[in-house]
């Protein structure tokens, strides 16, 4: 057993319900609109499907669906990935949706994603919906199909041969690029040296524009600075009475102090260390004097070495300290282009090597689907004999690819990120005819047929031990409702399934009847589940049987069927 228990609050018409499945073959059944596709759909909600505000019922803040599972061995590796506790023997799943749109996941208690949900789901549940039958129309979808059937080795073959096409891709690419930049490289190295040229002619110094700015500034007021440092020149060391002459006395007086108190000679200490300072800072003024001198000539150039280094800046959009990192860049392009032959050959090995694994992996690829379609086809063949289409035959072609976006020439074919062919699902429904196109030759009860052997064959693959149908009956009943019946019950005894369904001849055959009914309450109508006890089916069974018939007969009917059901029950082995 799987499904042990399902929670339903505030979805759709949904206000409150709760289902506690049983093993084997559990059917939903009521009238059309309510609500048995909204519990499947809920059911999809908890295991990651898209959630949106408008599936909060009317009048609440949040819709909230619970599920729990019986742990299954697959299941443990996906909740130690997520960082989710394993050690109970059952999964708990809850969903919430805010009326916003905004939703929240827990797994076990801890929160968890969306992502994480349906990673869960793979392990748990396989669901087939009532519009499922429509995807075998889409033979995009037999590739995805014909993989899944193969089964793991076939899975990581295909992501071999995405990751290897991606290898491939990359280096075309980049193959493409280096060319195209060779054919133009010598248009662009005249184009780069000559920049370079322009650059070194210059040679430009980090700082140096702050250096020339100050350069300007004192050759502009040259004689008014060399007019001030005069004046200070001669208040420190030169003229009558200047500083360095009055410490240098004062030094001497403090010197001779120091007969009288050591503290005196400490004082002559540090007065010399002054008239040293002095005469340094003096001489690094009379310094600046010498160079500051009225210059039209040194200024010119300075002010012609400023805007040069501006003009090349403003060429080149980045301030004038970025053109020596601008240099590097050109020199490291330069030796890039220079080099491109040896990238180019290097290329070419590459590439040689990862087309080789591109068809390799391509090549494994077929190779398991080739034996996948044919282990798909001897599995269907009794399957279809069983769901009344005896002689039947069903197959999936591999079919090679001659392009396509995505798709590369390799080794003489076309290989794209899903391998070297598509596949396409044929079909013979009667005896003697050819195979021929899914698409072009089945019916709608047909389809569901064969989505149903399908079904029935991929989880014999996987091994998930839930399987959910949603109105797959859909255009079929007599004898094939039988076949059909016999099939979902094979299909009870070694795992546990779901059916929504309309034919009474497929609800009798359940091990558990759930009956969901839409109910005014108040000015509202709610959905509401009921496990059906014998009456309650024969009166389900009976108004299932349909209009037209009387009721007194239709009881009847529902009464002799499920009898005749529980003694084909208690015989069955």
């Amino acid at each position: 057993m799987a499904l042990t228990r399902l929670a339903v609050r505030d979805l759709a018409i949904v206000e409150s319900v709760e289902l506690e499945p049983g093993p084997g073959l559990t059917v939903l059944t009521g009238e059309t609109g309510a609500g048995k596709s909204i519990l499947v759909g809920a059911l999809g909600l908890v295991l990651g499907a898209r959630a949106g505000g408008d599936l909060v019922r009317a009048g609440a803040d949040r819709a909230v669906v619970e599920a729990e599972f019986d742990r299954t061995a697959g299941l443990v590796q996906v909740l130690e990935d997520a960082g989710l506790d394993h050690s109970e023997d059952r999964v708990s799943l809850r969903r919430v949706v805010g009326k916003d749109g905004r939703s929240r996941a827990f797994v076990n208690g801890s929160a968890t994603s969306a992502l994480v949900l349906r990673k869960v789901a793979t392990h748990l549940v396989d669901f087939a919906g009532q519009h499922e039958h429509r995807v075998l129309l889409d033979e995009a979808a037999h590739r995805r199909i014909l993989d899944d059937y193969a089964g793991p080795q076939a899975l990581r073959a295909l992501g071999q041969c995405k990751s290897t096409h991606a290898r491939v891709a990359e280096l075309v690419a980049e193959q493409a690029s280096l060319q195209k930049a060779i054919a133009e490289r010598e248009r662009r190295l005249d184009y780069l040296r000559f920049q370079l040229i322009e650059l070194d002619a210059i040679a430009p110094r980090v700082g140096e524009i702050d250096e020339l700015d100050e350069q300007i500034t004192l050759l502009s007021h040259a004689e008014q600075v060399a007019e001030d440092l005069t004046a200070v020149l001669n208040g420190i060391s030169e003229g009558r009475s200047n500083a360095v002459d009055l410490l240098v006395d004062a030094r001497r007086r403090a010197a001779a102090l120091g007969r009288f108190s050591e503290s005196f000679t400490d004082s002559a200490a540090r007065l010399e260390s002054v008239v040293i300072e002095l005469q340094d800072l003096a001489g690094e003024l009379l310094d600046t004097s010498r160079r500051v001198q009225s210059d039209p000539r040194r200024l010119a150039e300075a002010e012609d070495r400023r805007d040069s280094l501006r003009a090349l800046a403003r060429k080149h959009r980045r301030e004038p300290d970025g053109l020596l990192d601008l240099r590097q860049g050109l020199l490291d392009e330069v030796a890039g282009l220079e080099a491109g032959d040896e990238r180019l050959a290097e290329l070419d090995s590459l590439l040689l090597q990862a087309r080789s694994d591109l068809v390799k992996a391509a090549a494994r690829l077929t190779r398991l689907r080739n034996k996948a379609a044919r282990e798909l086809a001897s599995a269907m063949s009794p399957v279809l004999a069983d769901l009344a289409m005896q002689g039947g035959r069903f197959a999936a072609e591999l079919i090679p690819i001659s392009g396509g976006e995505g798709a590369l020439t390799v080794a003489g074919g076309a290989i794209s990120v899903a391998g070297a062919e598509t596949v396409r699902f044929v079909l013979s429904a009667n005896p003697g005819e050819p195979l021929r196109p899914l698409v072009q030759v089945a019916s709608g009860g047909e389809l569901a047929r064969v989505l149903l052997a399908l079904k029935g064959c991929l989880r014999t693959a996987a091994r998930v031990p839930t399987l959910i149908f949603d109105e797959v009956d859909a255009g079929i009943g007599g004898r094939t409702a039988d076949a059909v019946a016999e099939r979902l019950v094979g299909l009870s005894r070694d795992c546990q399934v779901l059916v929504i369904t309309h034919l009474p001849r497929i609800a009798v055959r359940a091990d558990e009847h759930l009956a969901i009914a839409k109910e005014k309450v108040g000015r509202r109508m709610i959905t509401r589940v009921y496990k059906l006890d014998h009456q309650g089916r024969i009166d389900e069974l009976a108004r299932m049987i349909g209009e037209g018939t009387n009721p007194e007969a239709a009881q009847g009917l529902a009464g002799r069927w499920l009898k005749e059901h529980q003694q084909w029950s208690d015989d069955r082995p």
